[in-house]
């Protein structure tokens, strides 16, 4: 599968590289504060649960989703969606 980047799916890609990185590094730099230690008290069963539950979804995932390199919507949206994600961004990052 190939794709082409365009300068905006570029800058839209570094957003959301820059996004996992604050967070990964926010989830790091509070890993030093004491708490109490989680106990886990669900059943071994809840476990098999989510094992069969993710089996298909792994599956389906790595089904060809040709259909996904279609656009819906016109290329006039594409800046405006820079713009909102950024905006969601700023405000994920305020919060």
């Amino acid at each position: 599968m190939s794709f082409i980047l365009h300068e905006r799916e570029g800058i839209l890609w570094g957003l959301w590289i820059f996004w996992i990185g604050v967070w990964i590094a926010s989830a790091l730099w509070t890993a030093g504060v004491r708490r109490r230690p989680v106990v886990r008290r669900s059943p071994p069963v809840s476990r098999l649960a989510e094992i069969a539950i993710a089996i298909p979804i792994v599956l389906v995932a790595e089904a060809p989703w040709t259909w996904l390199q279609t656009p819906l919507l016109p290329r006039a949206f594409a800046i405006p969606g820079l713009i909102l994600t950024a905006t969601g961004m700023g405000f994920s990052f305020w919060a």
